[in-house]
């Protein structure tokens, strides 16, 4: 089961009310104070014809970016700024805030912040689930 985000910033999400899915980004701390970039989307049953029912949501999923300390440190020191810093350093890079963004915007946002991670030397492993 996915946890909460520590000290976490909004950087995009899109709109509920375009698509029979929903997507958001955000940046922030896991309890074992590992850095994090998370997308979280949600995604409704559709028939073949792609008519929905938009009442009953099948499943949210999320996909984690998750920089242990180490590299943190690199992030940290490639941005120069502190630790508690990175969350908004990232909204200011990366933030999107408008809400009528397509989910698929909102995964390219993610792909070009962990693009990100790369070009300042950081690794980082990617963890995904299913919450019902």
């Amino acid at each position: 089961m996915e946890e909460e985000l520590i000290h976490s910033e909004h950087i995009a999400s899109s709109d509920e009310d375009i698509d029979l899915m929903w997507s958001h980004v955000s940046a922030g701390f896991d309890s074992r104070k590992n850095f994090v970039i998370e997308l979280k989307g949600t995604y409704y049953w559709t028939d073949e014809s792609g008519h929905g029912n938009c009442g009953e949501r099948i499943e949210r999923k999320y996909t984690r970016a998750v920089v242990d300390k180490e590299n943190t440190r690199i992030l940290c020191n490639y941005l120069n700024c502190c630790l508690l810093e990175l969350p908004s350093e990232m909204r200011d890079r990366f933030g999107d805030d408008c809400s009528c963004s397509i989910p698929g915007h909102i995964e390219t946002i993610f792909k070009d912040m962990t693009d990100f991670l790369v070009d300042a030397g950081c690794q980082f492993t990617i963890r995904t689930g299913t919450v019902f």
